[in-house]
């Protein structure tokens, strides 16, 4: 290269590229010689050895470089390897193609510098060709410096025509007239048509310079208002002067997109309106920019509640402000629905003196609740009798959470979705103030269910409160309403969070989560969820162990004070056992309240763990412990019936219809024994016979051969 930069070191040169290639090739040769003595023999040798004839080989280079065919000459290289001289010929080449384009692109440059230069006023159709021819330009050094020549011209033309529009704006008082002077409609495309052929185009804040001058107007009596001594000039009112704009924008859109139009124009991409609202847009962020300058200077020398107010207010007004823009004046000014509005002058900074005054301010408002003398106070009045009834503290919890989430839902705008600052923000908001909050409710309850786990095994009953102790009573309903308080907490807030975790925000902001974490989740409350409802199924195993504690040690004592074997009368009982009078009623009493509390579901569960723990306790406590007469046995079937239909138990499950066939066997007696073979007694076929017969006979599904070989056994004649 450094050959080539010595001999192609202007256009000039170009004129005799063609004869210094062959004398480069002929000099190459000679040094090739020169530095090896065996060079000059056997380089013809080596290209015969290889089939390569020399000659051919030599008006086919000739003629490549004569024609400035690259494509042959890649072609010999690929075939006969990377000779030097081969190589050196298609640098040459290349070269010699370059130093050519270079110089037409100088001489096209020069006549579109030419034209330029000739241009002594405003002919738009003369510069918009001009424009066009420049864009061919394929040098971008030399396409450059026309741009510069083209926009000085045109900046040069821009005060003659910018000054008529500005005359005819401000002469013809449109906004207030029937009509628009066609002169000021012919200034208006003019000055467009100018800023059209500027290489660089305005684009949103700078408006373009037409709608800069129809604006003239707003900006105007907007500086009177907002940038002087009124009233109306107040930093704690930013809404003031977004207002002002808003309200104008609802007198006179309407009028400027009837009467000004972009079509047939350069600008036919955009729309007027937004045009429009752009020019507006700039003394408004203007004054924006001025207050929130003043607002950080103040943080910055001191940070105090009203300060950190008025910057709070000033974001939530300029959010009103972008959402009323998009929204009522569907304001687009980039063409993309991707404005990211006024907000986006907030930093991450600014956003973070919110994000601490609401964590504050929440974090109080949380303490307030949990630490209220009635928080787990259970509320029968607030929903409908067959719905789980919440706790007080739980209530206020959700109002707290759904009142942060009605602050929070106006950063959720789809023009706001790239905002940097804005992400971070969201995702801190979430994890310092809704996860901070619901895991301290959550420790709170679990640690009320660790106290109440740790009373509940050391209590020997939980019928009547030990006098004894210095403990809390968790004895009957109290202890009921203890783990209930427990347990409605967890649930209405979990039934807040599977519906929240539907909703568009918190989708949002899962899907914003899962662009910067590498475990991807379903949903922003999984883990939490998963806490609280592992909390509630603890909880409802307390709940169901506490009924079970209870039953139990009613039905001992009931089971103690029967004598199943007696046999001093054959009287058929009518009534059932006086001792399980006492069991009946507390079941009752227990039910009733928990009725009022849980959810019809969570009534249900609750019924059915007891029915399985009583069935339990009379199949295995009392009928597989005892012997019975008839008349014993008659009086446990009437217990049993009476028990399932004063409390209303469940009679679906396999236990219960065991006990049921149980029954039925237990009264056979000694007669009735006989059809199922030839036996005389009932324990003479216990021991004896093969009970298909009387399965099958029976229709008895429950019961193995073991349970009927003992229950048989159990009963005396």
């Amino acid at each position: 290269m450094a050959t080539l930069n010595q001999w192609f070191s202007s256009i000039e040169d170009l004129g005799s590229i063609n004869d210094k290639i062959k004398a480069l090739e002929a000099e190459r040769e000679s040094l090739q010689v020169k530095s090896d003595p065996n060079q000059q023999q056997q380089n013809g040798g080596k290209l015969e050895s290889i089939g390569v004839n020399v000659q051919e080989l030599s008006k086919q280079l000739e003629f490549s470089i004569a024609n400035s065919d690259v494509a042959t000459i890649d072609a010999l290289i690929i075939g006969h390897g990377e000779i030097p001289s081969l190589i050196a010929a298609k640098n040459l080449v290349l070269e010699r193609q370059r130093l050519l384009n270079l110089k037409n692109q100088q001489l096209k440059s020069s006549k579109i510098e030419d034209r330029l230069n000739q241009v002594i006023d405003f002919h738009f159709d003369e510069l918009k060709s001009i424009k066009n021819e420049l864009s061919t330009v394929e040098d971008s050094s030399l396409q450059n410096s026309l741009y510069e020549k083209l926009d000085s011209l045109v900046l040069s033309l821009k005060p003659q025509y910018y000054n008529l529009l500005v005359e005819s704006n401000g002469s013809s008082k449109w906004l207030n007239s029937a009509s628009v002077p066609t002169k000021l409609l012919t200034d208006f495309h003019n000055l467009l048509d100018l800023q059209s052929l500027l290489h660089n185009q305005p684009i949103y804040p700078e408006p373009l310079w037409s709608f800069e001058i129809l604006s003239k107007n707003f900006q105007v009596s907007f500086d009177y208002h907002f940038n002087t001594q009124k009233d109306t000039n107040r930093i704690d009112r930013p809404e003031l002067f977004f207002n002002y704009l808003t309200n104008y924008l609802s007198s006179h859109l309407s009028k400027v997109n009837k009467n000004f139009t972009l079509h047939n124009t350069s600008y036919s991409d955009r729309f007027c309106h937004s045009e429009f609202i752009t020019a507006l847009l700039k003394p408004v962020n203007l004054k924006f920019q001025q207050i929130l300058e003043i607002l950080r200077d103040q943080l910055e020398s001191s940070i105090s509640d009203d300060k950190v107010q008025l910057m709070i207010h000033l974001i939530k007004e300029t959010i009103t402000l972008d959402q009323t823009l998009i929204r009522d004046f569907y304001y687009d000014p980039l063409g993309d629905g991707q404005w990211q509005g006024i907000f986006a002058n907030f930093t991450y900074k600014d956003l973070e003196y919110w994000l601490n005054y609401e964590l504050k301010l929440n974090l109080n408002n949380y303490e307030s609740i949990i630490n209220s003398s009635k928080n787990f106070q259970i509320d029968y009045t607030s929903v409908d009798d067959v719905q789980l009834k919440p706790t007080v503290s739980s209530i206020k919890l959700k109002y707290l959470l759904e009142n942060i989430t009605n602050n929070f839902h106006k950063f959720f705008i789809l023009n706001y979705e790239y905002n940097s600052n804005l992400k971070k923000f969201k995702l801190k908001f979430f994890a310092n103030i809704y996860l901070k909050i619901l895991e301290s409710y959550y420790e709170r309850l679990n640690d009320g269910f660790q106290a109440f786990n740790e009373l509940f095994k050391k209590t020997r009953s939980v019928l009547q409160p030990n006098k004894n102790s210095n403990d809390i009573d968790i004895s009957g309903t109290n202890g009921l309403e203890r783990l209930f308080r427990i347990y409605c907490s967890l649930k209405y807030i979990i039934n807040a969070l599977n519906y929240w975790e539907k909703e568009y925000i918190f989708i949002q902001l899962n899907h914003l989560f899962n662009e910067y974490s590498t475990k991807h989740t379903q949903s922003l409350f999984t883990s939490i969820l998963s806490d609280y409802n592992n909390l509630a199924i603890k909880t409802m195993d307390l709940i169901t162990s506490f009924y079970s504690k209870s039953s139990i040690a009613l039905l001992k004592n009931y089971n103690q004070l029967n004598v199943w074997n007696d046999r001093s009368s054959n009287s058929q009982p009518t009534e059932f056992t006086p001792q399980l009078a006492s069991f009946i009623n507390t079941e009752q009493d227990l039910l009733q309240f928990t009725s009022n509390i849980v959810s019809n579901t969570d009534y249900i569960i609750i019924k059915n763990s007891l029915s399985k723990t009583i069935a339990d306790f009379f199949f295995q406590n009392i009928i597989k412990s005892n012997h019975f007469s008839h008349k014993g046995i008659k009086q446990l079937e009437l217990d049993f019936s009476i028990v399932w239909e004063k409390l209303q138990l469940s009679k679906k499950f396999p236990l219960y219809k065991k006990l049921i066939e149980g029954f039925l066997i237990m009264n056979l007696n000694d007669d009735q024994i006989q059809q199922f073979g030839p036996f005389n007694t009932v324990s003479q076929f216990a021991k004896n016979a093969k009970f298909d017969v009387l399965r099958d006979s029976l229709q008895l599904e429950y019961l193995s051969d073991g349970d009927l070989l003992d229950l048989l056994l159990r009963v005396h004649s």
